[in-house]
């Protein structure tokens, strides 16, 4: 059991994908796509009734895509349910390295593990701050007398000009809001710790390589035969975490790309009122985190991935017989010229290049649609 796997574990079961409580994990997955469905409804019968609003039209379709994005995120982790429980297994029992570690192995593993779980929790209370910063925004006007407005533009069957319609109104998008960022902690929480421990198995393989030359040279092919084992099976591990989730991160992107410049926008045409700068802000800062958690991610495997040849190129193979020296080598050659990484639908390299060209372009995008209106002021 990994002791450093309990955060994202807890959102995973939050969800229903794995398995606490037998069936119940399946009431768990209905629940959680039926709040978000019935949010994404109420924000899009609203959306259908303003056209002539621009600013009211890039609120709501900020709204809207923010929950959109979160049941994206939980339909891949419903699809991908077995798999997802697969990684799992592998992570507990430590198949990655398992029977090619020792004990004087288990801090580098652990210390990576441990990294993940840290970065988790801090990228977990970030989230948690903003949601509740979202949610929060109009109880200052309710309190001080103002008119009373939902945190989200939503549309009900009832009235919600009534003290009792406001209040199931407003309690239906804390629950929706809640279970929002339930999925996205699930998801990112999840992908966060993968990687961190994928690179463990890549820091790991790095030791034993920048070591090889100093053990017995009897024993140079079983460490060498070691090491191409765990290259193979840390390669694998990334692969399946690819295949998991390169699809769903690219259509992320897309919705986020997309939302950030409908944010952009709303927030420029905020006229300085406070709840709405504070609310686009807020969701910017969020899509922006999210995407460059996503992005660190993939340039963090792939900086370990070409540490692997570095570290043989540190390594002494000039004292190994010419036939380790050349399994080395072509273990070398082939990290540094294609380093293992991640994508998104197979086209997106995750990067941290690759992260700063589409967020600038997208916040560009919003500068760009409302300059005119900046210039009129």
């Amino acid at each position: 059991m990994n002791k450093y796997m309990y955060y994202c574990k807890f959102w995973l079961e939050c969800v229903g994908i794995f398995d606490r409580h037998g069936k119940w994990c399946y009431v768990l997955m209905a629940m959680s796509l039926l709040v978000n469905v019935s949010a994404i409804v109420a924000g899009f019968a609203e959306l259908i009734h303003v056209t002539d609003d621009l600013q009211l039209t890039a609120e709501l379709m900020s709204a809207w895509l923010l929950t959109f994005n979160a049941l994206a995120r939980l339909l891949c982790l419903i699809i991908n349910r077995k798999k997802m429980n697969y990684l799992r297994t592998v992570i507990e029992t430590g198949k990655v390295s398992e029977g090619q570690r020792s004990e004087a192995d288990d801090p580098i593993l652990e210390y990576y593990d441990q990294v993940g779980l840290r970065f988790c929790r801090v990228y977990g209370s970030v989230i948690l701050l903003v949601g509740v910063v979202m949610l929060v925004q109009p109880v200052p006007g309710i309190l001080l007398g103002y008119e009373r407005k939902l945190p989200f533009p939503t549309r009900y069957p009832f009235s919600v000009n009534t003290t009792i319609g406001y209040s199931v109104a407003y309690v239906h998008l804390v629950i929706s809001s809640c279970s929002v960022v339930v999925h996205v902690l699930a998801f990112d929480t999840w992908f966060i710790f993968l990687n961190h421990h994928a690179c463990s198995n890549f820091h790991l393989l790095q030791t034993w390589l920048e070591e090889i030359s100093e053990v017995d040279p009897r024993r140079e092919h079983e460490k060498i035969s070691r090491c191409i084992q765990l290259h193979q099976n840390v390669n694998k591990f990334a692969a399946d975490i690819e295949d998991v989730f390169n699809g769903s991160i690219i259509q992320l992107f897309l919705i986020t790309t997309v939302n950030t410049c409908i944010s952009g926008y709303a927030l420029a045409k905020s006229h300085n009122e406070v709840r709405l700068m504070v609310k686009h802000f807020s969701s910017i800062f969020g899509l922006i985190l999210q995407a460059l958690i996503l992005n660190w991610c993939g340039q963090f495997i792939e900086d370990k991935s070409i540490g692997v040849s570095l570290a043989i190129s540190r390594s002494k193979l000039y004292e190994l017989n010419d036939r380790h020296q050349r399994d080395l080598s072509l273990i070398m050659l082939v990290r540094a010229q294609k380093p293992t990484s991640l994508s998104a639908g197979k086209f997106y390299s995750l990067s941290l290049p690759t992260f700063t060209n589409v967020r600038f372009r997208s916040m560009y995008s919003a500068y760009r649609i409302d300059m005119p209106n900046l210039y009129q002021a």
